[in-house]
């Protein structure tokens, strides 16, 4: 999607849910009566398809939104009926083209204070291939009986034969089969007729969301629009397809002179509904319901829009930007030769490595089943491909996503989780395929500011009360929402972990902090202005205050390097774990002189594990003398006494000039300048000092965990830090090349 023209459209934070923030593309406010704000774009549609989108709002009731494809208004939501918050509308048709598409909100009789925001815009194409001769069906019934059927006590069957016949003499009822629709897509063909006066349900839902379809004598309708048809004179064919839990399509079969059969879109769109029963339901409150037929299936047999027959694929081909969903999950147990899992405190992204054995050619990006291949003419259709615009793709490719399981067993955990991305190499003579991946936080290394970020934004200076420094976990936490950090969980597995996980940046002073500032709640997620006299909490070392900043990231900065200016000073940890959640924790261990190694230790590396171990140290680049001023340029000095030995007194200097400590009324901020220091002196130790062993493989080992090691043969006994951790598997087992740190030399017990 290329966006052509932006009017008063900006991206802003909304609730989604009373305990969530969603980062959202729309309007907010309008500055007079007839004021139009909007933005378009355009985009190509191969093959006929649809545009999927939902929205936020929160509207006034003379609000308007439009939304044109090639100028003519499709959909149309007033504020007077628009609902307040999340909603699905249904998906936009769309003929196979290039399309100009349109959003725009006005209010025609004075300034509106409403808010409207797209969360997602996805355009879809429709596949569409003949399957007159053969179309599999996961449930058919003739409606000979209804002993497939659960019946209500009130429902009134009559057998006619070949067709059962629904009415009652008082309340709503019918019949239905339970716990039949797992999932989504689901579409059923039936054929229906109706007496005059009939008022019927058909209600399919998977136990969470149902769609509903109601049927008259005189035609069908549901939550969104209706279709006119006499179902009194003859059986009528229809089609429903449930595409997901938020579309629906119904299609009407109509014969041509000739005998010709003619399916027709009905236009009838549906909006799903909330329900907590898996049903299948057709029942009546009044007049008689003749059904004949009813057949489904959990596919998307959808039915194109300019077509006369029924399509056996529906793909979706076009992804919103930055889209991370799981479809399908391919297990690539069996073929998997080696691979390995790389972390390391001097890398932002975990990046993974996995080698296949290709013997077969099913890895292959251009995998052929010819005759002239009789090899792989015997091979069944390689599920790892699949066609898109007349050209074969392969899963193995840029962008696919990936999780990574190691163990013993049965026992497996999670160890990586992100996408291929980089070289992939296809090996002919060793029949092998090479692939190579990268964390979640890989989002951020790609993602480039398109317009200025600014904290606190400009217009918190008109007198709303919200222009104060921000605290720098929250700026942090507005970053990565807008990289799509924060929504691109989908599938169930996934779902279990949060998108983040940040510790508020705050330091210990013995004086209380008097300044206001913004953050983001922790708990309601929403922007708050935190009071200069609000009570600060207090520990026993003194009071907790914040780590603040005021800043502006110009056009064009990666979202990666605006954090690392953020972070990079301070006693936080920034990256993705191997579940993908993006975590910014701090480091308490610095807090103390010995990095609280023996506390700390979690894992013992003995003689039993070690296989090999090498040592190496360089302080030719270390400094053990900091000098830090802030904002007034008052400095304080700080000396480390490890790196004074190590240098053999040798003074080294450096000095870091940082204007966001505020020392104001003669304030040289020590205490919040010393956890500054602590981390400078942590990153120059563990850079001077590796300690390299090779154990036998542990898939739980984190980064910044502690450890004991106790090597019999060099005498060698100490509390450790790991930096670096490369898990490396094969055919024979894993191992873990580690690389460790120390604070000062090694502690023992």
């Amino acid at each position: 999607m290329k966006f052509v023209d932006i009017v008063g459209a900006t991206q802003f934070f909304t609730n989604e849910t009373p305990n969530q923030v969603r980062n959202v593309l729309g309007f907010q406010r309008t500055d007079g009566a007839g004021q139009v704000k909007k933005f378009t774009f355009v985009h190509d549609w191969f093959k006929a398809g649809c545009l999927s989108w939902a929205y936020v709002s929160d509207m006034d009731i003379q609000d308007r939104v439009e939304v044109k494809v090639d100028d003519h208004v499709v959909a149309t939501i007033e504020g007077v009926n628009a609902k307040n918050g999340l909603a699905y509308p249904p998906s936009i048709p769309v003929p196979g083209g290039h399309h100009k598409i349109e959003f725009s909100m006005s209010n025609p009789s004075k300034a509106s204070r409403g808010n409207f925001g797209i969360t997602f815009l996805k355009a879809r194409e429709f596949d569409v291939e003949s399957v007159s001769a053969k179309t599999v069906w996961t449930f058919e019934d003739p409606m000979s009986t209804i002993n497939d059927w659960t019946p209500d006590q009130q429902v009134v069957v009559t057998d006619l034969g070949d067709q059962q016949k629904i009415s009652t003499a008082r309340e709503e009822a019918g019949i239905e089969r339970t716990g039949k629709i797992n999932k989504f897509p689901f579409t059923m063909q039936f054929r229906i007729k109706a007496d005059q006066g009939t008022q019927g349900k058909i209600i399919m839902s998977n136990g969470s969301k149902a769609f509903v379809v109601k049927v008259t004598d005189q035609g069908i309708s549901t939550n969104v629009s209706s279709y006119s048809h006499n179902h009194m004179s003859e059986y009528t064919d229809y089609v429903v397809t449930c595409h997901n839990e938020t579309d629906m399509d119904v299609y009407i079969k109509s014969i041509l002179p000739g005998g010709v059969e003619q399916w027709e879109n009905t236009r009838v769109r549906g909006v799903s509904e909330e329900d907590t029963a898996n049903r299948l339901r057709f029942s009546v409150s009044s007049g008689g319901l003749y059904i004949a037929e009813v057949k489904y299936s959990f596919h998307d047999y959808s039915i194109e829009q300019f077509a006369t027959h029924i399509a056996d694929t529906y793909k979706e081909k076009w992804y919103d930007v930055g889209g991370f969903q799981y479809e399908d999950t391919a297990s690539l147990e069996r073929d998997v030769m080696n691979w390995e899992v790389h972390s390391h405190m001097d890398m932002s992204s975990t990046s993974a490595t996995v080698t296949l054995n290709n013997a077969k050619g099913i890895y292959s990006l251009s995998l052929e089943r010819y005759a002239a291949f009789p090899d792989g003419r015997k091979q069944p259709p390689n599920e790892f491909t699949y066609w898109e615009e007349g050209e074969r793709r392969h899963l193995i490719s840029e962008g696919t996503p990936i999780r990574i399981y190691a163990g013993y067993g049965d026992e497996l955990v999670r160890v990586f989780t992100g996408m291929i991305k980089g070289e992939i190499e296809e090996d002919a003579e060793r029949r092998t395929l090479t692939f190579h991946c990268v964390d979640r936080y890989d989002m951020l290394e790609e993602f480039i500011f398109y317009k200025d970020m600014i904290y606190p934004p400009e217009e918190a200076y008109a007198g709303d009360g919200g222009a104060f420094a921000w605290m720098k976990s929250s700026i942090v936490k507005d970053i990565v929402v807008a990289a799509g950090l924060n929504s691109w969980r989908v599938h169930g597995e996934e779902c279990q972990y949060p998108d983040l996980d940040i510790d508020e940046t705050v330091y210990v002073d013995v004086k209380k902090g008097k300044h206001s500032y913004m953050r983001f709640d922790s708990k309601s997620g929403e922007l708050q202005t935190i009071p200069q006299d609000q009570e600060c909490v207090k520990t026993a070392e003194g009071w907790e205050n914040p780590f603040v900043a005021t800043v502006s990231f110009k056009t064009g900065t990666r979202a990666s390097d605006a954090i690392q200016s953020l972070i990079q000073d301070l006693p936080y940890d920034v990256r993705c774990d191997r579940y993908g959640t993006f975590t910014l924790k701090r480091m308490n261990f610095l807090d103390t002189p010995d990095w609280d190694q023996i506390a700390r230790s979690k894992w013992e590396f003995t003689d039993d594990h070690l296989l090999e171990m090498t040592s190496s140290t360089d302080y030719s680049r270390v400094r053990n003398h900091l000098m830090i001023s802030g904002s007034e340029g008052l400095t304080e000095h700080f000396l480390d006494k490890s790196l004074i030995v190590a240098t053999k007194g040798n003074m080294r200097t450096t000095g870091l000039q940082l204007p966001w400590i505020e020392e104001q009324d003669g304030a040289s901020m020590r205490d919040l300048k010393q956890q500054i220091a602590n981390k400078v002196f942590f990153d120059m130790k563990r850079q001077a000092r590796t300690k390299n062993i090779v154990i036998r493989g542990n898939p739980l080992i984190e980064l910044l965990d502690g450890c004991y090691v106790y090597d019999n043969h060099t005498c060698n006994a100490g509390y450790y830090l790991i930096k670096g951790n490369r898990l490396v598997g094969n055919e024979c087992g894993m191992i873990n090349y580690l690389e460790l740190t120390w604070s000062a030399l090694p502690a023992t017990s």
